[in-house]
């Protein structure tokens, strides 16, 4: 029986150990390096994923910025994820958000709880043919602003969930896009401005212009904002309103233009986050 179960940890392409406590099932991660559905369709006989309130132990200490925290169970195994598989005490089962991303409710998209004060980590747990999948929503970055502008998770319309800059996680089918960057090294340097009315083009403000991404191909086009414009929301949705158009490139993708014309935006309101 132990070949067969170190088989499918293999194919599963997820290091777990059981613990002491049978009821507790810790994963390593793996990051994701490209574009990746995990929109998959259970079997009737496959376990579930379950959301559930964290309780902390009764003997634990009250603190003033105590938060509400989840924990995910796959059937009535309690999920850890280890951060570092070289480091035991990196572990945690304890999440400040967790959100279910498809309608089938085999993925997640969750963040593991920490008080340090920093952004923590943000993963994917789904359930594919009957299996746990762990997946870490990680790129490098060595920005000169991502202090002030990695700020974890973001909702953005109905359409799904931004994250750190670097991802757009749909929540209806479950699939995680990376957003291509400005520059590579960097994750992008500015803040999310609006989205187009088919909510695939996502808009950043950056220094002196929109940086503009379709996120489901890539493809990309940067608007220079005049000089003279002073870099405060009321006067940028000013000036977009007098002065831009969605126009639409060969491939029937939109972009945020300065061209006055019948496309002008009118309002901003269903293009904000």
């Amino acid at each position: 029986m132990i070949k067969p179960i170190f088989a499918l940890i293999f194919i599963s392409f997820v290091f777990f150990r059981c613990q002491s406590n049978k009821n507790e099932v810790t994963y390593v991660p793996q990051v994701i390096a490209a574009n990746t559905d995990f929109n998959f369709h259970p079997k009737e006989t496959d376990v579930k994923l379950v959301l559930v309130k964290f309780t902390p132990p009764a003997n634990a200490p009250a603190t003033a910025d105590e938060q509400e925290t989840f924990g995910v169970k796959f059937g009535d195994t309690t999920v850890r994820i280890q951060l570092d598989k070289r480091d035991p005490e990196s572990i945690h089962k304890e999440f400040s958000f967790a959100k279910f991303i498809n309608t089938q409710q085999t993925a997640m998209l969750v963040q593991i709880a920490d008080r340090s004060g920093l952004v923590a980590p943000f993963f994917i747990i789904a359930v594919k043919d009957g299996q746990l999948q762990v997946n870490r929503l990680y790129r490098a970055s060595n920005g000169k602003r991502d202090k002030n502008i990695t700020r974890g998770v973001k909702a953005v319309g109905s359409s799904g969930y931004l994250v750190n800059n670097d991802y757009f996680v749909t929540n209806v089918n479950a699939r995680v896009y990376l957003i291509k960057r400005q520059n590579p090294n960097e994750r992008i340097q500015g803040d999310f401005f609006i989205q187009s009315s088919n909510r695939q083009t996502l808009v950043f403000l950056v220094p002196s212009a929109f940086y503009q991404v379709h996120y489901t191909t890539g493809e990309n086009f940067t608007q220079a904002l005049p000089p003279s414009l002073p870099m405060v929301n009321a006067a940028i949705y000013k000036w977009v309103q007098a002065t831009c158009s969605w126009v639409k490139n060969g491939q029937d993708i939109s972009f945020l233009k300065s061209f006055p014309g019948d496309n002008r935006i009118r309002t901003l309101d269903e293009f904000r986050d």
